[in-house]
């Protein structure tokens, strides 16, 4: 009876010890951003504080690749690419908005949600190719969770039906769910990666009337795998799993940019700059076995990239008339 005193006891003290760790990662969003999507869900970055002044102020939206995992987050994409408009003598702000693991409705509420309050002069969705694969998400107890994985009914096999209830109350078996969601990888990406583009579509259409509604102007920055700078596309060739995600990404590259000209909202793909670069990938650990999520080197020239659409899209919008920062 004592020993099994002690194991409760035990279970408990470690299943408090892992919801603390939760907290501390960021895995609740609080105060101002409550609201978002089904009430707030997703992985927060540090709260942040943006300077005032009067430069113009870009505001940046979009998920992990954006938000500069793997990296500093003073060393992703916006923040080269404020330095890089620095050093050609403009005063501009980036404001950079985007969270991990945020689909493209997620990333349209933080614009009604957070984001004009900012009051950005432009606004910039920098689109990856999972955004149309809606973001699955889990309350824990009164809290908003951001669970990537965890309702998948294959995660526990056989004792999914006595384990999955306990998602919402046990950082235990979240952990357990995470453990195994990385043990089965790619087998529960393919069961997510084919989404929703309808989905992606009710998206770009939150964004497109969230820009007319505030008569802001906002463009598209579309983010390719970095494995794609290889013009021959070489380490598409090194198996099954690398040939599928490639001609996946492409795929989803032509869906997204037909969804969003379709919507006249103005697009500048990242594939140039990439391919210009000269490089075959931007692997930002040695083990190379993460195709999304660059290195430092590769969120250069993703600010390479940006700063060169930004100087079209303002060729453009003056050019018709039409309001540019």
């Amino acid at each position: 009876m004592l020993g099994t005193l002690v194991a409760i006891a035990a279970v408990a003290g470690l299943d408090a010890h892992l919801r603390g760790e939760e907290r501390s990662a960021g895995l609740l969003l609080e105060g101002d951003v409550q609201g978002i999507k089904h009430g707030g869900f997703g992985m927060a970055a540090a709260p942040q504080t943006f300077p005032e002044g009067g430069a113009p102020r870009i505001l940046v939206l979009g998920d992990s690749v954006t938000h500069g995992t793997v990296v500093r987050r003073d060393r992703a994409w916006p923040a080269q690419a404020e330095a890089l408009l620095r050093a050609r003598g403009e005063d501009a702000r980036l404001l950079n908005l985007a969270v991990p693991g945020y689909d493209v409705i997620q990333s349209a509420s933080t614009l009604r949600h957070r984001g004009w309050a900012l009051e950005p002069d432009l606004v910039v969705y920098a689109a990856y190719i999972n955004d149309h694969v809606e973001t699955r998400l889990l309350n824990v107890g009164q809290a908003p969770v951001y669970v990537g994985v965890a309702l998948d009914p294959r995660m526990f096999g056989a004792l999914t039906p006595l384990l999955e209830p306990l998602l919402p109350h046990s950082a235990l078996v979240r952990r357990l769910a995470g453990a195994r969601a990385a043990h089965m990888g790619q087998a529960l990406w393919d069961a997510q990666v084919q989404g929703d583009l309808g989905f992606f579509e009710r998206g770009l259409d939150q964004l497109a009337a969230e820009l007319a509604a505030h008569d802001v102007p906002g463009f598209i920055y579309l983010i390719p795998p970095h494995v794609l700078a290889d013009p021959e596309r070489a380490w598409c060739e090194t198996g099954d799993v690398a040939r599928e995600t490639c001609a996946q990404a492409l795929a989803r590259l032509d869906d997204y940019t037909r969804a969003m000209t379709a919507r006249g909202l103005w697009v500048a793909s990242a594939l140039p700059a990439l391919q210009a670069s000269g490089r075959k990938a931007f692997w930002a650990s040695p083990r190379q076995d993460d195709p999304d999520h660059p290195g430092r080197a590769g969120h250069i020239v993703l600010a390479v990239g940006f700063v060169e659409a930004l100087d079209r899209f303002r060729a453009e919008a003056a050019s018709a008339a039409i309001p540019a920062p």
